[in-house]
């Protein structure tokens, strides 16, 4: 499937969103028919190759993420005008219920950036959506505008620090949201500290709910195996990244761990 092929795209914008977060977008027909919660491979050629959430999904379609190793920099040094890789989309996405009512959407640092279309399509479907952004600082928020545009009075920023919004935690804050609420899902992403708490709300409060993972992915097809999900053998890249709350519940590895570049485990 052409999805599966590297393709390359013309960088159309590159903006600085926060500290070392940076947004770029390019058009792509395959990626403007994505799902939110879909992931693509960036090859930034001759540098590397890594999978990057979307965005934004749609004629102009973008990934938006925080600069942590070589790869990350070199994509944010990109110039418009400029090719790189891309292969996608890929995974499956957040799944909307029409007949859902009231949401909760957690996103925890760059966790936001694949729940934004989310947020889009749940506003578009006519579904009352309350959203928690957690971060440390204000230094660390993005996307502020753009939430406040979506969903203005249902919007919660957290920071730990206090700095910006409420001073505290996205799953604090979800906990007392979910307490006052009668909720039909809740959406998250972000740290899997963070989403595991947030399991944990959901669980305990029998709210169904999606979370969508992060693991280091070498391919993103389901070929070298480095993103499995022990005891059941899912792969986050082609059986995610986004899973239920009741197939997380039978995930030991949830929480507690996760693969290496060289595919051993390490604490989560």
């Amino acid at each position: 499937m052409d999805n599966l092929i590297y393709r390359t795209v013309k960088v159309a914008k590159i903006r600085r969103e926060a500290c070392s977060v940076y947004t770029v977008k390019f058009k792509d027909p395959l990626t403007a028919k994505a799902t939110p919660g879909q992931f693509v491979m960036i090859n930034v050629i001759g540098v590397d190759e890594f999978p990057m959430s979307l965005s934004y999904i749609g004629e102009i379609s973008g990934v938006t993420f925080k600069v942590i190793g070589e790869g990350t920099q070199a994509l944010s040094e990109v110039k418009v005008g400029e090719y790189i890789g891309i292969k996608g989309p890929l995974g499956h996405g957040f799944q909307i219920d029409p007949r859902d009512r009231l949401v909760l959407v957690v996103g925890g640092g760059i966790g936001l950036a694949p729940l934004i279309p989310l947020i889009e399509k749940l506003i578009e479907n006519g579904v009352e959506t309350k959203v928690v952004f957690g971060v440390r600082s204000s230094e660390d928020i993005f996307f502020r505008d753009r939430l406040s545009a979506l969903v203005d009075d249902d919007l919660i920023i957290v920071t730990e620090d206090g700095s910006y919004g409420v001073k505290g935690t996205a799953p604090k804050i979800a906990r007392k949201l979910v307490r006052e609420n009668h909720f039909s899902r809740i959406y998250a992403c972000g740290p899997e500290k963070m989403l595991y708490k947030v399991f944990r709300i959901a669980v305990r409060y029998g709210v169904k709910a999606q979370f969508s993972l992060e693991r280091y992915m070498k391919c993103g097809v389901g070929l070298c195996g480095n993103c499995c999900l022990d005891p059941l053998g899912l792969l986050v890249c082609k059986d995610g990244p986004v899973f239920d709350v009741e197939t997380l519940k039978k995930i030991s590895d949830f929480g507690r761990f996760k693969r290496d570049p060289s595919g051993m485990k390490i604490k989560v």
